[in-house]
Order: structure tokens, then sequence, then C-alpha cells
């Protein structure tokens, strides 16, 4: 597997990799990323893309028919606005999410995700990459998100206790 940095060198080049990520969304991920989080991956735009704690990371696999993308992760505003990940289900489960997420974490310098406490996959893949839990939201509709980052909690915080397991 090869994790590669993938900046935009002007706009043509972003819509057509923004074509190319948004239908492995539609392919891949639709039941697992919110309407709410996809409608802002469309309107990602260029400008939003090269400003600060905005990243672009592309995991490749070799296959025998050449390169094929195994995910994805984008984030933009540290995390703030979009903090995605996103799999193809044959090669979910091997702990690319969690480089991908590690990798952005030390690209970025400071890393902030909401998961869906029912998305225990995704838990599992944010703490691997060394983010910790901060508090409980509720969003729109009643859903309750943990809000992740990269700073520790406190040693005796439950959240941390999870973590450790």
């Amino acid at each position: 597997m090869n994790i590669i940095t993938w900046t935009p060198c002007n706009q043509r080049a972003w819509d057509q990799q923004h074509g190319d990520i948004l239908s492995f969304v539609r392919k891949y991920g639709r039941r697992r990323i919110s309407s709410e989080v996809y409608r802002t991956l469309m309107k990602l735009s260029y400008d939003e893309l090269i400003e600060d704690g905005s990243s672009v990371l592309l995991a490749n696999i070799q296959t025998e028919d050449g390169t094929r993308l195994a995910g994805f992760s984008i984030v933009t505003a540290y995390g703030k606005k979009i903090s995605l990940v996103l799999i193809h289900p044959l090669y979910r489960g091997r702990g690319i999410g969690s480089k991908l997420l590690a990798r952005q974490l030390d690209f970025l310098g400071q890393l902030t995700c909401q998961v869906a406490l029912d998305n225990i996959p995704c838990l599992k893949m944010c703490f691997h990459a060394g983010l910790s839990a901060k508090r409980l939201i509720i969003v729109r509709g009643g859903r309750t998100e943990l809000l992740l980052d990269d700073k520790p909690s406190s040693s005796n915080s439950a959240a941390n206790l999870l973590q450790r397991r």
C-alpha cells in the first residue's frame, strides 16, 4: 500500500479528482457517510482545499489490473469542517483508515473528528490513530456523536479508559 499526499495544482486537477472521490463515495460509502457530510464534500472547493489545515491523502494498492484506490482521507479546517476517511470494502479491517488518520495528524499537527456513537469501526480507527475522546455532542436529528481530537483527556476520564482497551 502506498499513501500519498495529493495537492491539486489547479482548479481543473481538483475538479477531476473531486469527481473521482465523489464517485468512490457514492459507490462504497453512501450508507456510512451522513447526507450532511456528503453535501459538504460535494461543495468542497479548490480554494478551501489549499488553505492551512486542509489535506487529501490517497491510499493506493497495486493489483494485477494496476493501481487501485483502496481509500482516502480528506480534512479541512483541521477536521472542524470535514474529516472524512473512506476505505474500499475489500480493504477494510486492515488498518488503512488508522494509517490515513495518523498521517493526517502528522501532516497537519492537529486534528478533530466527530463520529457517531454507533459507528464502532470508525471509533476504533480514530483511537488507533492516536485521537482521544473529548465530549458527547447531540447533532441535528437527535443523533449522538463523539468529538475526538489529538490532545489527550485527563487520565481518569472514561474515554481514556475505553481507549486503552
